[in-house]
């Protein structure tokens, strides 16, 4: 083929070269011209720029370079072969992507755990599935990122109340067995479908469901309840009647309900309680009818002639047979101090007394005759402080006070006890602890421990008390800080147990030396004192032990 367009060309340049021309004496005809001297002319040339390229072909184009073009064709200018990014081979299922290039059928991981699963799903792919696509399903629950494993399980707890029942099976999970599956027992439920029963009872069949058993049985039952229809105690006298299950015994009847008892002792079935008219206590109203015959009068009542109407009685207690009211001129409630006078009644005992009615009062004991309560300028309770003058009004509070001369708030001196409205005069204090009363600066005693006068942070341990204001002065100190050995000196604060080191080597030898110091060892001594060889600067140790013998 290339040999061809070659004859071409040459066959055109010989006519141009003999003679021929475009008819109008000019130059050669452009297309039949070869730019790229591959042997097309231009008329026929798609690229006569590239000698590599000359014609058009139908072909896929092919993006991703990975020698797979897309479905979909175009046109392409090529020569012998395709130029790159094209292909003849249109199956690449995503031509952006050279490593995916054909469709196969995978499992998807749809929830994202890891696991794939469902049905099968064409994908697009390599020679190795992208990722989130699996060959094998081993996702048992595709949609469920919490469970992908199906686990074997022997029991079930279905209704999930913590007791089990044997049950072999498999379930669908994640790393363990889900709640209400185990591998273990966990008792025995005898109804696993009812979380409130679990275990076998033995229990009394209660017919009329009055808490109250009578023939003995077992059930299913819960922890701490029993179902209805069974009781934990018998001795139901009616398992028929649920507000009869027990033998109650009586002592009263009262059959005109007219709240009064008469005597009478039996036994009978009942519920939470006698029924009318029995009874096991007397009546509400007694238990010996003054006239049992008599529905209107059968209350023995006990009154007080109340000669004043004042609704307190007074005088001897009278008894009356009545229809449960007494008749006028009689209360119950007798005991009136002063039987002809309406405006008072009673007697009552205080223990205070405010005669200057300042309501601060005294102690002062008695009893009075009025009405309803004490009367005014009487009590039994009072607050403190009592009535240091229950004469004057005015004044009611007693307060010590002292002398307050440099007016810092604490007086001191002798204290002088005044008789007050609520507050001391001026220049007077209730605290008299001042020591120093002519200093406004210093009122109390402060205890110090140890003193710095160098201002060092080491203290001398020198023990005290002096007068102060808020905080102790410099130099006192209230905590001791270290053991100033030269309080003068702030170099020198601790006292250091030396030796001396003749020969430099860092470890000292006897006698010992104790030393007024501050952070640095001085020259030619040690803090250790064991050299065996003081004058050897090359050895510290002794061969045996210093302390053991000495050395001949």
């Amino acid at each position: 083929m290339r040999a061809a367009h070659w004859i071409l060309a040459a066959l055109a340049a010989a006519s141009i070269h003999c003679g021929g021309d475009d008819g109008e004496g000019g130059g050669p005809d452009p297309a039949t011209l070869d730019g790229d001297r591959d042997g097309v002319v231009r008329a026929q040339d798609c690229d006569d720029s590239n000698p590599g390229v000359w014609k058009q072909v139908t072909a896929h184009p092919d993006a991703d370079r990975d020698g797979r073009g897309a479905a979909t064709e175009g046109v392409a200018c090529a020569g012998d072969a395709l130029p790159p990014g094209w292909s003849a081979d249109g199956s690449d299922c995503d031509d952006s992507d050279p490593g995916r290039w054909r469709m196969s059928e995978a499992y998807p991981d749809v929830d994202g755990d890891g696991r794939a699963g469902g049905a099968l799903t064409p994908v697009c792919r390599g020679d190795a599935l992208p990722a989130g696509w699996a060959d094998a399903a081993t996702d048992c629950a595709p949609d469920d990122p919490a469970r992908w494993a199906e686990l074997g399980y022997l029991y079930r707890d279905a209704d999930r109340d913590g007791v089990t029942t044997y049950g072999v099976g498999v379930v669908c999970s994640g790393n363990a067995l889900p709640p209400g599956y185990a591998m273990d027992p966990a008792g025995q439920d005898c109804d696993d479908e009812n979380a409130a029963v679990f275990a076998w009872t033995g229990a009394y069949v209660d017919g009329d469901r009055d808490g109250h058993g009578g023939e003995a049985g077992t059930v299913c039952a819960g922890g701490y309840a029993l179902p209805g229809g069974w009781a934990t105690e018998s001795g139901d006298c009616d398992d028929g009647d649920a507000q009869r299950w027990q033998w109650l015994s009586y002592a009263y009847v009262d059959r005109d309900y007219d709240g009064y008892t008469a005597p009478e002792s039996g036994n009978l079935c009942g519920g939470w309680g006698l029924p009318s008219p029995f009874s096991s206590v007397p009546g509400w109203r007694g238990d010996r009818d003054c006239d049992d015959a008599d529905v209107s009068k059968y209350l023995s009542m006990y009154g007080y002639a109340d000669a004043d109407e004042d609704l307190v009685g007074g005088g001897s207690l009278v008894t009356l047979c009545t229809d449960g009211r007494l008749p006028p001129g009689y209360l119950a409630t007798g005991g009136d101090c002063a039987p002809d006078d309406p405006d008072a009644w009673r007697e009552y005992a205080y223990t205070y007394r405010d005669a200057d009615r300042d309501d601060h009062f005294v102690s002062a004991r008695g009893t009075v005759c009025y009405g309803t309560a004490l009367p005014p300028g009487y009590a039994t309770t009072a607050s403190a402080p009592l009535d240091c003058d229950d004469a004057d009004p005015s004044v009611h509070t007693a307060l010590w006070g002292y002398v307050d001369e440099d007016k810092d708030g604490f007086g001191a001196g002798q204290g002088v006890l005044y008789c007050t409205a609520g507050t001391l005069p001026a220049d007077w204090v209730a605290t008299g602890t001042d020591c120093a009363a002519a200093d406004e600066t210093r009122w109390q005693m402060l205890a110090y421990a140890g003193l710095d006068e160098d201002g060092d942070g080491f203290t001398t341990r020198i023990a005290g008390s002096l007068c102060a204001g808020a905080a102790l002065p410099d130099p006192y100190r209230a905590k001791v800080a270290g053991n100033d050995c030269d309080d003068s000196d702030t170099a020198l604060w601790r006292w250091t147990v030396l030796y001396p080191d003749a020969d430099g080597d860092g470890i000292g030898t006897p006698p010992r030396e104790i030393l007024c110091l501050g952070e640095a060892i001085p020259a030619g001594y040690s803090l250790e004192g064991w050299d065996a060889y003081p004058a050897d600067p090359g050895v510290q140790a002794a061969e045996e032990d210093p302390l053991a013998a000495p050395m001949l």
